[in-house]
């Protein structure tokens, strides 16, 4: 059913002993001399996906493209080490052994340059992990048999302007203008996504995937913890964080790039924190290159381990210290676009973004609640060296994922942020496949609520992926519509409501929000800049009745409207 990874395409990087080891270490080389690899030939390493992207954006084949010297490889097997993987952009290697005078010995190598433990032993709990595995057969069980059921009647339609049923994730989506998007007929078709996450259980059997898995489109998988192919268990939060892109069942949900491909990657050991985390992620995303991917979401970040000696402090977040952030700040250079979860930091000791959220030249994002406000917990920047992090915000309070039990709940993180706004990028990327990574990232903050006034926070705040794919396509804000409403979210709405007008002028004008029989409920008035999407509200509306409403603006000329609903619970 899968494309899975063949170990020859790997080459030596998986070279797997049947050895359990206890102890890990990242072995860093000093050169790359006598390689059998040169940068003329990089289809011995490369995919022709992965070549293409670069050409389409001028970005040449490097030096730290060529894998690891396979002959220090071979002579670390021979001394007795495990080798598990090797990174090419860093120039190193993991591996495991029980014998530390072996890593003694690595140590004094003439091609190593340093080592590093990043995992120490830890004896499996192997009742815990058969409760895990007996928990999710379970919960798959209970699942097919909702989905039996469901097959049995008739599942109602919620559709949402653009033929796609957002049902109860349409406020998140909404709010970033993503469906105008979909209603021009970019919903991901020939973008290619990787995830990287903690497991994605059920993401073969539930029916909110039954698509992406029955079409192809989930091409493949790999597991960096267990080294092996098998990612349908361990951790749910890949699964949920999959959902807000990926899932398309009518009436229950649609992500923000139903149509997209995916390769889904298990980098982290959620029942540890430990360097080898970053490790693994350093791997995947090599790995990811070498397929051509074209966006990568990674809802992960780090900054204490459970080893403390290995722990980063606020001024290793400067996008160059810790090898994660390393390696995204290359996959950036390699073309690819990353987009990373800030962090649910905000209200703790700590309060900053963590790694790779402070690298350069990614998309980090941080977290609002449905009406655009600030999630607390969400991480602050800047980023140690002074740049604005998070790049720009979505809606990562009571944000609507899939469930194991085949419905939708709602869940707080940075990590479901980062994957709707990881979506549309795809979307907006594959409706301008001529641009660069960079300047689709560009043109996100640019089109965002705060761009003049970018703050730590928000970062440039909300972006409005309607107005950067117009941007993109080279239409510039003074020939653009002026005067007109951009989005009303949430709709439906409970407590307050906001507003995004783009105007033509630096003026004032008047807000009434009236029920449809014209009676007024209430009356603003602001004063809105030329050129800019303008954020207005109201707030305190709880108490309104549950109807139909109408937002209608009025300025000195011309008056607009919106429809939108209240609804008890609706935000």
């Amino acid at each position: 059913m899968y494309s899975y990874i063949s170990i020859a395409f790997l080459l030596f990087s998986f070279a797997l002993s049947a050895q359990v080891a206890p102890g890990k270490y990242w072995i860093s080389f000093k050169d790359k001399n006598n390689s059998p690899y040169a940068v003329d030939q990089p289809q011995a390493f490369l995919s022709e996906r992965a070549l293409l992207r670069r050409a389409k954006q001028n970005i040449p084949i490097g030096q730290n493209d060529l894998p690891v010297n396979p002959a220090y490889i071979s002579q670390l097997q021979q001394m007795g080490l495990n080798v598990i993987y090797a990174s090419k952009w860093l120039n190193a290697c993991v591996v495991s052994t029980t014998d530390s005078s072996l890593i003694d010995q690595a140590g004094m190598l003439p091609f190593v340059n340093n080592v590093n433990r990043v995992a120490r032993y830890k004896e499996p709990d192997k009742q815990k992990a058969f409760m895990e595995e007996l928990m999710i057969l379970m919960e798959r069980a209970m699942a097919k048999k909702l989905q039996e059921k469901d097959s049995l009647k008739t599942v109602p339609k919620t559709k949402a302007p653009g033929g796609l049923d957002y049902a109860k994730a349409l406020n998140q989506i909404s709010m970033l203008n993503g469906e105008q998007l979909h209603q021009k007929g970019y919903a991901g078709e020939g973008m290619l996504i990787a995830v990287f996450d903690a497991g994605f259980p059920g993401v073969d059997t539930m029916l909110v995937f039954q698509e992406m898995v029955q079409s192809g489109r989930l091409k493949g998988t790999f597991d960096f913890v267990d080294m092996d192919a098998q990612v349908f268990d361990a951790n749910r939060h890949g699964m949920n964080v999959l959902s807000t892109m990926a899932a398309k069942y009518p009436g229950v949900m649609t992500g923000t790039a139903p149509h997209a491909d995916y390769w889904l990657f298990r980098t982290e050991d959620a029942a540890s924190e430990f360097m080898i985390e970053e490790c693994n992620w350093v791997r995947a995303i090599e790995f990811a290159d070498s397929l051509g991917v074209d966006v990568v979401n990674s809802s992960l970040g780090y900054t204490t381990f459970d080893d403390p000696s290995t722990s980063h402090t606020y001024a290793s977040l400067d996008g160059k210290t810790t090898i994660i952030s390393r390696a995204a700040t290359i996959a950036a250079s390699k073309g690819m676009l990353v987009v990373n979860s800030a962090g649910n930091s905000g209200e703790s000791e700590w309060r900053y973004i963590g790694a790779p959220a402070d690298a350069d030249s990614i998309l980090t994002i941080g977290a609002t609640d449905a009406e655009g406000k600030l999630a607390p917990f969400s991480s602050r920047g800047p980023s140690y060296d002074g740049r604005v992090k998070p790049n720009v915000t979505a809606q990562g309070k009571a944000t609507v994922i899939a469930d194991q039990g085949g419905g939708t709940v709602t869940a707080n993180g940075t990590s479901f942020s980062s994957p709707v706004v990881a979506g549309l990028v795809a979307c907006l990327w594959q409706a301008n496949p001529e641009k660069s990574a960079q300047q689709i990232i560009n043109v996100i903050e640019q089109s965002a609520s705060q761009y003049e006034n970018p703050d730590f926070d928000l970062g440039y705040g909300i972006p409005n992926f309607s107005l950067a794919d117009k941007l993109l396509k080279g239409i510039k804000p003074e020939d653009m519509i002026r005067d007109s409403i951009v989005n009303v979210f949430p709709n439906p709405f409970n407590q307050g409501l906001s507003i995004e007008f783009y105007s033509g002028s630096d003026q004032s004008i008047e807000v009434i929000l009236a029920t449809v029989n014209g009676k007024m409920v209430e009356k603003k008035s602001f004063q809105v800049k030329a050129f800019a999407n303008n954020r207005l509200s109201f707030q305190q509306l709880e108490k309104l009745n549950d109807a139909a409403y109408v937002v209608k603006i009025n300025t000195g000329s011309r008056s607009f409207a919106r429809t939108v609903i209240k609804r008890k619970g609706g935000d």
